[in-house]
């Protein structure tokens, strides 16, 4: 277990590298179906989904229609700006990319790093799309999953929040008793309240606090929230406050005149004791009335380098 740690952390740093060294455009193949870097500043996450679309036919057309259905699905959904907060201003972004490609356009040696969709016809699979199993991020790749052409505008990103790690917020029954359906493991099960019937044979609903989420209804787009909880699902959603967002310099160094008399900071307001002071106040301005003067500035100048080439060139008495 301890190797494996290892070698996880090993290939997390290496993908670091490369992530903030090769051009988006030509973006390097991470090391998982689902990885999450922060890089060497600290200040930055990045998600990477890598998705390999698979589609069966051997009409061409067919491929194509495949892979920019679920290219532009997923580019769409995942369009979002979110970030980690911080204890102040900047907070630390959050970069989402989801990276699709088809299946034979993917080096031999990569295709293991890729999320494998396979895309299947109504006809063969009359409803949604399915996922085996819920993958946490920076798992190994490699991941089946079967999807329906069409389908539901949100359902290719929903889908893909399952190979990052977040579950099902929804709850359904099924007429059929040979269908497994999800069920909500916090709170009560709003789906215990209406069996299916004959006229309504599959009952959905949304599981409490999540009416509002994709992951609860594909009504709803993708949100920051979806985002968060993949990020700390990896254990990296902190904003260090150094060097992402440090704390502002102190009064008596900041470049304001924070107690109104005039003028600002150290040494000009006599109220600062040294530049680190943390209150101007019980001051006056060192010039007599104002923020000192750039010509009085090299006066001071003048008169410090006076003072130390005198200090320098004055006669030693000798003991």
């Amino acid at each position: 277990m301890k190797r494996k740690n290892i070698r996880r952390a090993w290939l997390l740093s290496v993908a670091t590298v490369l992530v903030l060294v090769c051009p988006r455009s030509s973006q390097a193949v991470q090391p998982y179906g689902t990885t999450v870097i922060r890089d060497p500043g600290g200040c930055k996450v990045y998600v990477i989904v890598q998705i390999a679309v698979i589609d069966n036919s051997t009409e061409p057309d067919s491929v194509n229609a495949s892979y920019n259905r679920v290219k532009t699905a997923l580019e769409r959904c995942f369009n979002v700006s979110c970030s980690i907060p911080c204890a102040r201003p900047p907070a630390c972004p959050i970069i989402v990319t989801v990276d699709v490609k088809k299946w034979d356009d993917i080096p031999a040696l990569d295709r293991d790093k890729y999320h494998q969709v396979h895309m299947v016809e109504p006809k063969y699979f009359p409803r949604g799309s399915y996922s085996y199993g819920v993958y946490p991020p920076n798992g190994p790749g490699g991941q089946a999953v079967l999807w329906r052409v069409p389908n539901h505008r949100n359902a290719y990103g929903h889908e893909v929040l399952h190979l990052c790690g977040l579950e099902d917020e929804y709850c359904a029954r099924n007429i059929n008793p040979w269908e497994v359906e999800p069920v909500c493991d916090h709170g009560p099960d709003p789906c215990d309240s209406e069996e299916p019937t004959v006229q309504k044979p599959r009952t959905c609903k949304s599981c409490y606090g999540y009416a509002n989420d994709i992951m609860g209804a594909l009504d709803n787009n993708l949100s920051c929230s979806n985002i968060e909880r993949i990020v700390k699902a990896a254990q990296e959603f902190v904003c260090p406050e150094w060097p992402c967002c440090p704390a502002p310099p102190p009064p008596c160094s900041d470049g304001i005149d924070n107690d109104g008399d005039g003028c600002a900071d150290y040494p000009c307001d006599t109220g600062c004791e040294s530049a680190t002071d943390t209150s101007e106040e019980g001051g006056s301005c060192c010039d007599g009335g104002g923020a000192v003067t750039p010509r009085g500035l090299v006066v001071m100048a003048m008169l410090l380098l006076a003072t130390g080439v005198w200090m320098l060139l004055r006669p030693r008495v000798m003991s």
